[in-house]
């Protein structure tokens, strides 16, 4: 089938931010030769271009999500498929168990999502640019070792600075 004629769609949430605060819901959609994301809130176009104008697509390191770029400009995106726990209670033995109730649907979500991005990359590798414009430098995603390491320092960072702000606060009321 003819690039063009191509039409894929679907829900993809963009990342400003890569935890779950920053992460904003959309629709992408591939339709006569163009790349059109809108933001579901007040639904604000991201952007709508031409295929041609986008090159250098890479999947994360979880297979979850897509980096894309277009021009020097670089999209995150991501496939998520939320799990809601059944309530079987309160207390422990509860908690234990919605826990491990909920271990099988998560691995289909993660699998759907790897699935749904694996479409995303062979509707767009055919169509995108092959090499990013002339002085347009393209960062690779991290690496699952290297995001490990960066959600490891954002938290021993966070800790950092939680630590400092309650010690400041019990000095300043002794």
């Amino acid at each position: 089938m003819s690039a063009v004629h191509t039409v894929v769609e679907g829900e993809v949430d963009q990342v400003v931010v890569p935890i779950t605060l920053g992460l904003r819901s959309g629709t992408m959609r591939l339709a006569d030769g163009r790349l059109r994301y809108t933001r579901r809130f007040r639904r604000r176009v991201v952007f709508d271009a031409p295929v041609g104008e986008f090159h250098s697509l890479a999947r994360s390191s979880w297979g979850t999500g897509f980096h894309l770029w277009h021009g020097a400009t670089r999209h995150r995106f991501m496939v998520h498929h939320p799990v809601v726990p059944v309530t079987v209670g309160t207390g422990l033995v509860a908690d234990l168990a919605e826990g491990v109730g909920t271990i099988g649907p998560s691995l289909a979500s993660h699998v759907r999502s790897q699935q749904e991005v694996a479409s995303w990359h062979d509707a767009l590798s055919p169509v995108i640019a092959a090499h990013p414009p002339a002085g347009v430098r393209v960062r690779p995603p991290l690496s699952t070792r290297g995001y490990a390491l960066a959600v490891l320092a954002f938290v021993v960072a966070t800790t950092l600075l939680v630590i400092a702000a309650v010690t400041a606060v019990v000095l300043a009321g002794s």
